[in-house]
């Protein structure tokens, strides 16, 4: 896997507000132009 991946599985499996991540997640996304 790639980095990314292994951040993105240590993030949400001790996360229980996934709407939270999610928002967070996209705009984390969007601030990176990653999309």
């Amino acid at each position: 896997m790639n980095p990314i991946s292994n951040r993105i599985n240590s993030i949400f499996i001790p996360v229980s507000s996934i709407e939270h991540v999610r928002d967070w997640y996209c705009n984390m996304l969007y601030d990176r132009e990653f999309l």
